[in-house]
């Protein structure tokens, strides 16, 4: 998911589409899942040197449920 960089809001697909078609872009679907998120990645990356877009990815965010034992051993391992 990419977001603006300013205020961390999604942009909706038909803004990127947009701007995909502004730079003359298009993700080429038949080489593959893996090869169309490399694709997408290039095109985030160029959208930022050119400034089309206040674009970012998205940070990612996990959430953690478990009683306190297995919790402080979890928070004490992510913090060294």
């Amino acid at each position: 998911m990419c977001v603006n960089k300013e205020s961390q809001i999604p942009f909706p697909v038909s803004m990127i589409l947009k701007a995909m078609e502004d730079l003359k872009m298009s993700i080429k679907i038949t080489e593959g899942k893996d090869i169309a998120k490399r694709q997408a990645l290039l095109y985030i990356k160029e959208m930022q040197e050119k400034n089309i877009l206040p674009i970012e990815r998205a940070k990612m965010r996990i959430r953690i449920s478990a009683n306190q034992e297995i919790l402080q051993a979890i928070k004490e391992s992510l913090e060294s």
